[in-house]
């Protein structure tokens, strides 16, 4: 057969994921090239003081505590020797990237905006193993053009290396409920949700809640040996760190010593600044720092005393908060404004959509990085920006949605020309 008369096949725009993952990452690299560079945002937060203090005291004096720095306002602190007010991997990647190279703020920005690349390939082949290619590379591209996932990057926070760890963890999980290895991909994710809680204390749920999926798509039977590996291996990984805690602090925990401010500022009325401006709050917080372990302790016991002596209103509250899944997370500009509250609200009634079509077994794979999320936000203190680790699996779910209604207009279109 001569060439000339072979036909050559139709470019798929949808059916190219080469060309849409090329294109999703130049518009991510964008996003945080625009936001370090033209925007020049201020990468500092409220959380970032800590994370550099206690990277320097690493870097200096091999320990892991406060250093005597001025925080909270002017208020210096220095009493913990040895503390667990933060986990430990964050401060651990600013030791290397930030003060062991002078300070070099760009540097550590450029090292997560890596990682938020890596986010985005990993959410990008989950979706399409997941949903299939079509859909798969539209959620994709949905994922690409969400810019707050990508304005994370330009801050010193521990979001996107916590987003990093639990994508990997998620994807691992995947390949384990989808292929041969079960036992290897199994071990693997146990150990990045391991990773995930040293970055971030909220992932401590997550591979109990990966117990579901793990049931609903290999049967309980088959289930057994996978959740025992899985489980074993996120125990070891985090067990060192829970052991230090007990050498140095006498606390055997993996956790930091946020739980007792998070839990009091869930029981009490006011945004953060009214709440630390409070009188029950500097009772509780006294000559410590507000997340140090006396003060949690202390900060914990009143908001046991809070939620016992009115808890209706303490549910309540926390109902409240979970409307926080329809307002666009920071840190976009002005986060309240109509049109991103719009999209946010669209994304979340389509997930709703895409949720009751997928059923149990992808929808219960995809909710995972959502469940622990909205514990946390439900019990404790909550800001939007929590909920950006979960958006990606969301906008699968919407995908899912849009499909389904796109499918029932043009069937209804057809049966009614």
């Amino acid at each position: 057969m001569k060439i000339d008369n072979l036909k050559k096949k139709p470019f798929s725009f949808f059916g190219n994921w080469r060309v849409i993952l090329f294109l999703g990452i130049i518009f991510s690299l964008g996003v945080e090239f625009t936001m370090i560079f033209v925007i020049k945002a201020n990468p500092y937060h409220w959380d970032s003081y800590e994370y550099l203090s206690l990277a320097q005291n690493i870097s200096q004096n091999k320990t892991f505590a406060l250093h005597d720095n001025t925080l909270d306002n002017g208020k210096p602190f220095n009493r913990e020797t040895h503390t667990r007010m933060r986990q430990p991997l964050y401060p651990l990647l600013l030791t290397f990237f930030y003060w062991q190279t002078g300070k070099n703020i760009l540097l550590v920005q450029a090292v997560q905006c890596v990682m938020g690349i890596a986010c985005f390939i990993l959410w990008f082949f989950t979706a399409r193993r997941l949903l299939g290619p079509k859909k798969g590379t539209i959620a994709g591209i949905l994922i690409a053009l969400y810019i707050p996932l990508w304005m994370l990057s330009v801050y010193i926070i521990s979001d996107t290396m916590f987003m990093t760890g639990q994508s990997i963890a998620i994807f691992l999980l995947l390949y384990a409920l989808t292929s041969r290895r079960v036992l290897a991909f199994s071990a693997l994710a146990g150990f990045f949700f391991g990773i995930s809680v040293l970055i971030r204390p909220t992932a401590l749920l997550l591979p109990f809640v990966s117990l579901v999926p793990l049931v609903l798509w290999l049967g309980r039977r088959k289930a057994l040996k996978p959740s025992v590996v899985m489980l074993t291996f996120f125990a070891l990984t985090i067990a060192p760190w829970a052991i230090r805690n007990k050498i140095q602090t006498g606390t055997f925990s993996p956790l930091s010593t946020e739980a007792g401010f998070n839990l009091w500022a869930g029981t009490v009325k006011g945004c953060t600044d009214a709440r630390l401006t409070s009188k029950e709050f500097h009772i509780a917080e006294a000559n410590d720092y507000y997340i140090s372990q006396n003060a949690s302790d202390r900060l914990m016991k009143v908001a046991i005393k809070n939620i016992t002596a009115n808890p209706a209103m303490y549910v309540l509250r926390g109902i409240a908060r979970t409307r926080t899944w329809f307002f666009s997370p920071v840190p976009l500009p002005n986060p309240q404004s109509i049109p991103f509250n719009i999209i946010q609200c669209g994304i979340m009634i389509f997930a709703g959509i895409g949720l009751w079509r997928t059923g149990f077994k992808t929808g219960s794979f995809l909710l995972l990085a959502a469940i622990p999320i909205q514990i946390s936000v439900f019990a404790m203190n909550s800001n939007s920006r929590y909920f950006l680790p979960t958006i990606p699996f969301i906008l699968m779910l919407s995908t899912e949605g849009i499909a389904y209604c796109v499918m029932r207009y043009r069937g209804a279109k057809f049966r009614n020309p």
